[in-house]
């Protein structure tokens, strides 16, 4: 526990100091919601991929590894893909689109100048974004506090209020500048974490202990099927499996505190060498994650966590860790660090790009446009304070987290990713196309999980498991057609529109 007390000191006490850092430097609306676009290469870059990553390297991807073996390891190929296609495809042009628009601090924002005037689609962008914000920032609350409950015993009730004032305070402090910076500190204290049991593993197994280990911990069908990549469970792996692993990567454009990163950039330099520090973080990460999660097998034998208890495989290791000596001690504080440092990331992230959505997009330009508000940033920490008591209600809300946080990324990112990525590309995409689109994805993602409505064994059953195919991959497709469609069958857009799509394309500021 002395360890554990001494990791939670170290990092509150790094975190209090980036935010008083952060604080001292944030003095108008711009440099709370996107840096004043001076963000460093490498914050811009390890700060878009961990902060919507982290729960998959860290949690997501091992857990599923340690379950089912190495042919749960398609994911982090889906994502890698992704990851360099983002980078490559989107982030030069919202660069561009936010330069040009210069007061732009979020998608709905964007979408709003994007597609000329009204309020329906801005507003419903808006309003759907912070939802699903506050939903997934109330489940990683929620995750976060099961997990340090489980390794110190402490109440969950007691860490989830701990956790949200630490989040809410920090954000307070530093807003967008200071997310970024620890951020930067965070993506080495999770590659350090990942480091931390293969480095472990290596004084206590020999490689043919290793592998007794693995097949003693009684994995289905043997070490060999284990270990191999078009395997899970034992059994051959279906290519549907493989290209719903695969489709996570479709996920990352539509993330949208991965879309104000970009937005925050401010120099061509800046994306180009961004896109590479997120690019080498994402590859180095995904390699050590997939390889602990076969390691935490061996390591936690005799004890072996079945379905629905495999996510605990993380409290359960530094838990033994604890118990073993002192170098072994301080692997499991910093394993301990890794999970705090995923988390918090995550979590100022949903927090802030609520934030910055409630206040720039619904309360300043209509609630409060008849009034002359001097002081946005008081008016914007106000606002934090208000969200932070929401996500608190929200976590003692009885649903599992793990399914609210995978769900809620998956509709989030139906519904924005298809109508971000073809708005850079698409000049003749109008209000009415993306006003369809973005519902199509979000519903179609939702109904595909949720929609009990065809009959298998005689139950109702939903269509994700009647067919077998993950919703990611049909709402992404219904979404992208029912655009071009729309688009095409609706006015044109105006020639301002079209000309600012040139100027972005052309590179013209």
């Amino acid at each position: 526990m002395t360890v554990i007390i001494i990791s939670t000191i170290i990092y509150v006490t790094v975190l209090l100091l980036v935010g008083i850092l952060g604080f001292r430097k944030v003095h108008t609306l711009n440099e709370f919601c996107i840096g004043a676009r001076i963000s460093t290469p490498a914050e811009v870059g390890l700060s878009g991929q961990l902060s919507e990553l982290g729960y998959f390297i860290f949690v997501m991807i091992p857990s599923g590894v340690y379950l089912s073996g190495v042919g749960k390891a398609w994911m982090m190929i889906g994502l890698f893909i992704g990851t360099m296609l983002i980078w490559y495809l989107m982030s030069y042009r919202l660069m561009r689109y936010s330069l040009k628009y210069k007061n732009v601090y979020s998608l709905p924002d964007y979408f709003g100048r994007r597609f000329g005037r009204g309020d329906f689609l801005p507003v419903n962008t808006a309003a759907f974004s912070i939802v699903f914000d506050l939903i997934i920032a109330a489940a990683l609350v929620k995750l976060l506090a099961v997990f340090v409950a489980d390794i110190t015993g402490l109440s969950e009730s007691l860490l989830t209020a701990v956790i949200v004032v630490a989040v809410m305070g920090f954000i307070i402090l530093s807003g967008y500048k200071g997310s970024v910076r620890m951020d930067k500190i965070n993506a080495c204290i999770v590659i350090a974490a990942l480091v931390a049991l293969p480095v472990v593993i290596m004084f206590l197994f020999k490689a043919d202990e290793l592998i007794v280990a693995i097949m003693n911990s009684r994995v289905s069908g043997g070490v060999s099927r284990y270990l191999n990549a078009f395997r899970i469970g034992g059994k051959m792996i279906s290519a549907v499996e493989i290209v719903n692993q695969l489709s996570w990567g479709l996920v990352i454009m539509g993330l949208p505190g991965l879309m104000i990163r970009f937005m925050s950039i401010g120099k061509a330099r800046t994306a180009k060498h961004g896109g590479r520090y997120a690019i080498l973080f994402t590859l180095l990460a995904l390699f050590f994650t997939v390889v602990s999660g076969v390691l935490y097998r061996a390591f936690l034998y005799p004890m072996v966590l079945k379905n629905m208890n495999n996510q605990f495989f993380l409290s359960k290791a530094v838990t033994k860790l604890l118990h073993m000596e002192w170098g072994y001690k301080i692997a499991g504080g910093v394993i301990y660090a890794g999970l705090l440092a995923v988390f918090v990331s995550m979590l100022i992230n949903a927090i802030h790009n609520a934030c910055v959505v409630t206040y720039c997009s619904i309360m300043r330009p209509r609630v409060l446009r008849k009034f002359r508000i001097k002081k946005n940033i008081l008016a914007l920490r106000i606002t934090a304070v208000v969200l932070s008591g929401v996500v608190f209600g929200l976590s003692f809300i009885n649903i599992d987290p793990l399914i609210m946080i995978e769900s809620s990324i998956i509709v989030v990112s139906a519904a924005f990713g298809p109508c971000t990525m073809l708005s850079l590309y698409f000049r003749r995409m109008n209000k009415y196309g993306a006003s369809a689109g973005m519902i199509t994805g979000a519903v179609t993602a939702f109904l595909w999980r949720f929609g009990a409505f065809f009959k298998s064994g005689g139950e109702l059953t939903d269509m994700e498991e009647f067919t077998g195919i993950s919703p990611i991959l049909p709402a992404f497709i219904l979404s992208t057609l029912v655009i071009l469609i729309v688009s095409a069958l609706t006015p044109d857009v105006t020639e301002e529109i079209k000309k600012d799509h040139d100027d972005v394309k052309n590179r013209i500021m």
